[in-house]
């Protein structure tokens, strides 16, 4: 029994291992960006940063393929608000109200536990101009605190400047990378980067309740540390 057992955790390790180091084909990373375990997301250090899209070509997407990013407003917002404005790769500041960005969950877009809300697509790209630099897992460099690799082959890699300095408190924005693609079935389909792989702005958050009351306890110490050194 022993050793039945020991046969099942092993089969388990590896196949947790496995999952652990694979390398998707379509990933997102933030510099300077850290992992969030609840959310599973990499979330960005600052209010201003840069996104990086990546994508190493397989049977169902290459360099030739149309991608995407989806910009979706956390938390859930509807299509009545109006929650100031973000930039993205230099455009000029995309508004957080409808029109022009959508509301509701786009077939395209399934899921995430992100939707329904505020968002709103990218231009479509292509990487056939993108640098390249050597394969990397995102999640991993975010759990682990490395820099971003900057040399190497077999990644293609863009970078696109964000600011949601112009946000509302309390709101974020969450990106998505996707591409579309014909099926064997002749259908288009669409490949995601793997929620584990998204990434997130964290320049907006409001204190949640319970941290409020630690800090106003902490203030009242303080006080009365105060008076009686007096």
């Amino acid at each position: 029994m022993k050793r039945i057992m020991g046969v099942v955790f092993g089969v388990m390790f590896f196949l947790s291992a496995g999952l652990a180091y694979a390398i998707p084909s379509l990933q997102l990373d933030i510099a300077g960006g850290t992992y969030d375990p609840i959310t599973e997301t990499i979330i960005a250090p600052t209010k201003s940063f840069d996104l990086y899209a990546y994508l190493i070509p397989d049977k169902k997407v290459n360099t030739d393929t149309l991608f995407f990013i989806s910009f979706a407003v956390v938390p859930q917002a509807n299509s009545s608000a109006n929650l100031g404005s973000f930039t993205f790769a230099g455009f000029l500041p995309i508004p957080v109200t409808s029109p022009p960005m959508m509301y509701g969950t786009p077939e395209s877009l399934p899921g995430h536990g992100i939707f329904p809300t505020l968002y709103i697509e990218s231009p479509p790209f292509t990487f056939g101009s993108a640098s390249q630099i050597a394969p990397y897992n995102t999640a991993d460099r975010a759990i682990s605190g490395d820099p971003i690799p900057t040399s190497g082959s077999g990644m293609y890699s863009f970078s696109f400047p964000v600011d949601v300095t112009g946000l509302s408190e309390g709101y974020n924005i969450h990106f998505d990378l996707y591409g579309y693609y014909t099926g064997a079935s002749g259908k288009t389909q669409i490949e995601f980067a793997p929620f584990s792989h998204d990434a997130q702005s964290n320049g907006n958050k409001v204190p949640e309740p319970s941290t409020l009351l630690l800090l106003g306890a902490g203030l009242v110490g303080l006080y009365g540390l105060r008076r009686r050194m007096k």
